[in-house]
């Protein structure tokens, strides 16, 4: 079977679920830094400004602009591919990072360091 000019379904499949999983990868790895509930607030806005025209871009170039159900099915494949295999890794990963920039130390003298 093939779609708009040749393209593969199968091709389109793998790369609207590679896409996700990257996106998902990415705020997964940012939403780690975040403590507060107003710094996620913004970080899912910034984040939804930049993957919607990101996913939207994809369809027009990859998918002739044409909504298959079987894209959508894609992206959540790869959003569940995400949690499940990225999840826990990379929770560790942005808290040893965080707390590598916040944490202060205090040495022998009484002195403050970061």
């Amino acid at each position: 079977m093939t779609l708009g000019k040749g393209i593969e379904q199968l091709q389109i499949f793998g790369t609207f679920w590679a896409l996700a999983t990257v996106a998902t990868v990415v705020y997964l790895f940012v939403n780690g830094f975040v403590k507060t509930q107003l710094a996620r607030i913004i970080v899912d806005l910034i984040f939804s400004l930049f993957a919607a025209p990101a996913f939207w871009i994809a369809n027009v170039h990859f998918n002739n602009g044409e909504f298959r159900l079987f894209v959508f099915l894609a992206v959540a494949l790869g959003v569940a591919t995400s949690y499940i295999c990225f999840r826990s890794t990379l929770d560790k990963l942005s808290a040893k990072l965080y707390n590598l920039f916040t944490t202060k130390k205090v040495d022998n003298n009484g002195k403050t360091i970061l």
